[in-house]
């Protein structure tokens, strides 16, 4: 046993034993690991931390469960020894779901372009509860929660400053309850500006000199006929300013 597990597991056997403590050693356990992936044994990675609270009707809440996902180039995108697999409470459960393995503690390497999070929520009840993500060491990202019962798309803040983000479950509704509702998406941006008037297909109207693409954040202050099919990650621009051919289609994916 590695020196991480051999941690996680005596701090694992203290959340077993001391059950009426359950709160404060979960707190404990997601503090030690952090600890322990960020710093101690493999050097400073970014993280992203989700935290699961109830949400009560005064607005006070009250944390339920978490994980943390964390990444460098030193883990690999599969299952071993860097992940902690998770301790399954008797209420709600929250973790990341890799290869069908359930994790309190993620590693993956770093993300260079897309990736997903593939967040599992289960036995929840009837009410409201809510979502809080910290992330640190993230650079050249854009994220947000995508909620697939409702079909929204929450941006995440990456600047380690916490994102909360409310929802409800309702049990008697399938698709409400699905312990797959949620996924957390990364995607590693870039930013390319008008420079000229032109069409949108014609590279030596943008400041990259390439056409933008699903990655692409794009500032738009000439006059652009979009006359392809485009998909961006993000669209600035006044409508007056944007023109688009019949039958040409513009997919948006952060808004």
């Amino acid at each position: 046993m590695n020196k991480k597990n051999h941690i996680i597991s005596i701090l694992a056997d203290l959340f077993k034993k001391e059950s009426t403590k359950k709160m404060k050693l979960f707190t404990l356990l997601l503090i030690g690991c952090s600890f322990i992936f960020g710093n101690t044994v493999f050097g400073q990675t970014a993280s992203f931390r989700t935290n699961l609270f109830y949400l009560k009707a005064d607005s006070s809440i009250t944390l339920v469960d978490g994980d943390i996902a964390e990444f460098n180039n030193k883990y690999c995108a599969c299952v071993d020894g860097n992940d902690a697999l998770k301790l399954m409470n008797v209420n709600e459960n929250l973790y990341l779901s890799r290869n069908d393995t359930a994790l309190v503690i993620e590693a993956r390497p770093l993300i260079t372009s897309y990736d997903t999070l593939f967040q599992t929520l289960t036995n929840t009840s009837t009410r409201n509860y809510q979502f809080q993500f910290t992330a640190t060491g993230m650079k050249n990202l854009s994220c947000f929660l995508v909620d697939q019962y409702t079909h929204t798309a929450s941006n995440i803040k990456l600047n380690g400053d916490t994102t909360a983000v409310n929802f409800s479950i309702d049990t008697s509704i399938v698709l409400s309850k699905n312990p797959q509702r949620f996924m957390v998406q990364f995607v590693a941006t870039k930013t390319a500006s008008s420079i000229k008037d032109g069409n949108w297909s014609d590279p030596t109207i943008w400041s990259s000199g390439v056409v933008p693409d699903a990655t692409t954040i794009v500032n738009v202050t000439n006059s652009v006929t979009v006359d392809v099919d485009a998909t961006v990650f993000l669209l600035n621009a006044q409508s007056s300013l944007i023109t688009i051919d019949p039958g040409v289609n513009v997919v948006i994916l952060g808004k």
